[in-house]
């Protein structure tokens, strides 16, 4: 846990320079760098068990035809993904370096998500946020809180930052930009298919007050919904989505399948996660006032709203299921950027921010571990 502390507290003073000090421009810039170095290192040591470390372990070894790519036995995941591992190889058949090359990919696709979802400028009103502030180190500040800047990688990491970086695009209205940069996250994990509704949702027009109904509602119905949607779905021949996905069905109602973690933890982790739901929800819904014109918060809180509908209704599945929503619970980050960077009260609505958000973190842990590779 002190490693995960001493970062947080080095984002939390980077972020109160940021926000609040009259600091050099050239000076966050190399100190952004820096701080890149030490995330991509983070990534490239890490080792365990976590985040299914010795299972990709398994499936780096078991491709063994580096002469020939297109061998069936070389295509046990998403064909994006088989293909890195192939390229790895034909470089060096080493694991940690494949883990370093993939912490290289996520942080460089992190840093430019952060960049474009840091950036509220564009359609900020002057009244509410300042324009000549940038907010990137409270994104990371953020983002090591929640979800520890990515660091433990897996292969819908790298989906869920590509379809981050396509928000330009629906922010843009470039569709065909967007469904490209989807497809290429579908190539590393199915599950970013999911995100081609973001360019609908982002740019629904509605009031708050139907987009509230449309949580409750839209919660309730997928609920009732989700089990004999996916069951369709799972008969429908589609190789391993379909034998993903019937595995999920089968272990419908066991919370906890599929994640390692004791049957004693499902429900602290759902009242976690509930929690967690509620006080981000009454968060967006109190800063709407501030920024009821602005298209890039009202496109975000959409993206979450549905999210939240995603995540409870596949909490009857599983957990392990339940991470789909992700893909959508991530502007959570921007709104809180928002949050932030509301003028009145600023001091007080950063240090809210923060105290949640390592609350957060601290809470986290329990289910995290950071073992280096070599005394794995």
């Amino acid at each position: 846990m002190l490693l995960f502390l001493i970062v947080f507290y080095f984002f939390a003073v980077l972020s109160l320079c940021e926000e609040f000090a009259k600091v050099n421009k050239g000076f966050l810039k190399i100190t952004l760098f820096i701080t890149m170095i030490i995330l991509v290192v983070l990534t490239s040591i890490r080792g365990g068990e976590t985040a299914d470390y010795e299972h990709y372990r398994v499936h780096f070894d078991y491709i063994i035809s580096t002469e020939k790519l297109f061998v069936s036995s070389n295509f046990v995941y998403e064909p994006l993904w088989c293909i890195l591992i192939w390229c790895v190889k034909k470089i060096w058949n080493n694991y940690q370096f494949f883990v370093f090359v993939i912490g290289f990919i996520s942080m460089f696709l992190q840093y430019k998500a952060a960049k474009i979802l840091s950036d509220l400028s564009d359609n900020c009103q002057t009244n509410n946020c300042k324009k000549t502030k940038t907010h990137l180190f409270t994104f990371f500040l953020i983002s090591w809180g929640l979800y520890n800047c990515n660091i433990f990688v897996i292969r819908n990491t790298i989906a869920i930052l590509l379809c981050l970086c396509s928000i330009k695009y629906i922010q843009e209205k470039k569709p065909v930009r967007f469904v490209v940069f989807v497809l290429l996250a579908t190539g590393f994990h199915y599950s970013a298919l999911c995100f081609i509704l973001a360019y609908w949702l982002y740019h629904y027009k509605g009031q708050l007050s139907k987009k509230m109904l449309w949580l409750i509602f839209g919660t309730i119905a997928g609920c009732a919904l989700i089990k004999p949607m996916l069951s369709v779905i799972s008969r429908l021949g589609l190789g391993s989505i379909s034998t993903k996905l019937g595995a999920y069905l089968e272990s419908a109602g066991n919370y906890l399948a599929g994640t390692g973690f004791s049957q004693t933890s499902a429900m602290f982790s759902i009242a976690k996660t509930l929690i967690n739901i509620a006080v981000v929800v009454v968060m967006g819904v109190y800063i709407y006032r501030y920024y009821k014109d602005n298209e890039k918060y009202k496109g975000y809180l959409n993206l979450y709203l549905f999210g939240c509908i995603v995540y409870v209704a596949s909490m009857t599945i599983g957990r392990a299921f339940a991470r789909i929503s992700i893909y959508f619970n991530y502007f959570q980050i921007p709104m809180a950027l928002f949050f932030v960077s509301k003028k009145k009260n600023r001091w007080i609505s950063w240090s809210i921010c923060v105290l949640y958000v390592l609350l957060r973190m601290i809470i986290n842990l329990r289910e995290v571990e950071f073992i280096p590779f070599w005394i794995n």
